[in-house]
């Protein structure tokens, strides 16, 4: 099987207009990336939880538990 040259960075930033150092600053902010999805999962799954049991706590509307308690 014949091996494949890798593709030098110099040529593949001239092909796609930008400059090297944006694309080795986008290569180094992977982990922030990584470390914000995450967060956001866990944001979401809370949202989740939360929704769930105020529908679970109200028969399915989650205003009534609001505006008793707000007495309206």
């Amino acid at each position: 099987m014949r091996r494949r040259r890798p593709i030098r960075i110099v040529l593949l930033c001239q092909v796609l207009k930008v400059f090297r150092s944006s694309y080795y600053a986008w290569c180094e902010g992977e982990a922030a990336r990584r470390a914000r999805q995450t967060a956001d999962d866990a944001l979401a799954h809370e949202i989740t939880v939360v929704h769930v049991r105020l529908y679970a706590d109200t028969a399915g509307d989650p205003l009534a538990k609001c505006s008793s308690a707000a007495g309206w």
